[in-house]
């Protein structure tokens, strides 16, 4: 568990953020998907404040993530007592299969004023039924552009499950290859080429 770790992350901070930090790409994210018994109170929010310091120390500038609790669906949680005192820092938020109940909680801690980033989403539908999975995703879509949420898709990959982009044995020459896309994949592809943001 990353808050246990300090002294190691803190030095892997303050290696990326020497390597790196002069780069105006570099988003660093801080714990990936806390599990359900990590505590944003206790453990969460000390463990993000004492690893945004060692960061601001060297980069001043680019994005820093935050974990929340819940595998990054405890907005909320974060959005009640949010980090003070930093800036350009925002909280992560994942969905797959999580329908209206996690929108409406997104939706109250952007109405609290947290700035959120979904850094890994997709669609996972639980029957395996791919046009509900895609209502799913074109109603999280419509929500996060009106929010003016940024968001990054989970899966180019191509491994035989629901979130993978790729077709089975997908050579890497043809990663961005419709041809070589799931169903899935043509569409979340589909959809970053009709951005025009």
């Amino acid at each position: 568990m990353a808050t246990l770790e300090r002294r190691l992350q803190k030095n892997f901070f303050t290696y990326i953020a020497k390597t790196y930090g002069h780069l105006p790409n570099i988003i660093y994210e801080l714990y990936n998907e806390p599990g359900s018994g990590v505590r944003w109170e206790s453990q969460i929010k000390p463990y993000a404040e004492t690893v945004i310091k060692t960061i601001r120390t060297i980069d001043r500038d680019n994005l820093i993530v935050v974990g929340t609790p819940f595998w990054d669906m405890g907005v909320v949680q974060a959005a009640l007592s949010p980090i003070e005192g930093q800036r350009n820092i925002a909280y992560t938020l994942h969905f797959y299969f999580q329908g209206q109940m996690l929108r409406f909680a997104a939706q109250m801690a952007y109405r609290l004023g947290l700035p959120m980033f979904v850094t890994e989403y997709g669609v996972w539908s639980l029957d395996g039924d791919w046009d509900s999975g895609k209502r799913e995703l074109d109603t999280w879509w419509a929500l996060l552009d009106r929010l003016e949420l940024s968001y990054c898709n989970w899966g180019m990959y191509d491994l035989e499950e629901q979130p993978a982009m790729l077709l089975n044995g997908t050579p890497i020459a043809h990663v961005a290859d419709p041809k070589w896309m799931t169903t899935y994949g043509q569409y979340i592809q589909a959809k970053l080429k009709g951005q025009d943001n």
